[in-house]
């Protein structure tokens, strides 16, 4: 409640609205902020601890455990849970420690997360980290799992990718990526697997005619609203706000040409999918994990690594 309450005093303060609207208190709020988290990173570094990462307000710490401590839940009874175990009582000391040490007046060091294993490809606000305290969990931010308008078999594909990095099985990881997006090219992929899902506006006349054009101003550039059009035009319906499934059946015209999906037939109704197009959207979401191994999207899309004189 604190926490919002002071957001909301932010947000005013930095608003040209307000009747006390300073810009400088806006600005000397989040200056703080980055002054505090940079002022910590500094005398961690100092000690020789490893910031992983950092945001505005918060920093991953390396924990100092057994390198070689495993970073997945062994089975029970096994050395290897004991090991992984005292890993994780260190961790969490460590995270209490640090929290004690640099809270103080006016700023506060909060113990939130202890994860066991965590992957990013560098870009702000784009992490994974198998969390192993307050709960036993996959930590996802910032990737289109987290994303309304990704459809599923992008995301299942995503999470266990994320499964494979976490577990240190590079070759494992490519390996996924390049038969994920080699099914969808060779359209082996259903295309209920496939449906994109946006809300869809528009104002219902009092002779019942749906009028998009008070609220987009282009209307037909838009994929949802042309799907709702199929829709209405078989009287299946359309409520203004609801969310229209569809599945992009050829994105080489403009505009891409859709297809709604509709639950009550066949395969969604579906005559077919642009399997280019969703290679390419998987490829260059994929593309962002595996760049880090030196794939990149270009080659998860053609199949395998592009190689220069430079490369050896």
């Amino acid at each position: 409640a604190v926490k919002i309450l002071m957001n909301s005093f932010y947000g005013v303060f930095a608003s040209s609205f307000y009747r006390f609207t300073d810009p400088k208190l806006g600005a000397s709020i989040t200056e703080w902020a980055r002054y505090n988290i940079k002022e910590i990173i500094r005398q961690l570094e100092e000690e020789g601890r490893d910031v992983v990462y950092s945001d505005t307000d918060s920093i991953f710490v390396r924990a100092p455990v057994d390198l070689a401590a495993p970073t997945s839940k062994p089975k029970v009874g096994t050395d290897e849970l004991k090991k992984w175990e005292v890993a994780k009582q260190t961790t969490l000391d460590f995270g209490e420690e640090l929290a004690l040490r640099f809270s103080k007046e006016g700023a506060e060091l909060e113990f939130e997360t202890a994860l066991s294993a965590f992957f990013s490809h560098g870009a702000k606000k784009r992490y994974v980290g198998q969390v192993v305290y307050p709960t036993e969990e996959m930590l996802i931010r910032g990737y289109e799992t987290q994303r309304t308008d990704s459809f599923e078999y992008l995301t299942t594909a995503m999470k266990q990718m994320f499964q494979f990095a976490l577990n240190d099985e590079r070759d494992a990881l490519i390996q996924h990526a390049l038969e994920t997006v080699a099914a969808v090219k060779k359209h082996e992929v259903p295309a209920r697997r496939l449906i994109l899902a946006k809300s869809c506006k528009g104002r219902v006349d009092s002779n019942g005619v749906v009028d998009f054009t008070k609220d987009y101003a282009r209307p037909e550039s838009m994929a949802q609203v042309r799907a709702a059009k199929v829709l209405i035009d078989r009287g299946l319906g359309f409520t203004p706000g609801m969310k229209i499934s569809y599945v992009v059946t050829n994105a080489s015209n403009r505009p891409m040409q859709v297809h709604p999906w509709i639950e009550s037939e066949d395969d969604g109704g579906i005559p077919g999918y642009d399997g280019r197009f969703y290679a390419e959207r998987l490829a260059a979401a994929l593309g962002r994990i595996t760049e880090t191994f030196g794939w990149t999207a270009k080659d998860l899309f053609g199949g395998h690594r592009q190689t220069s004189l430079f490369s050896f």
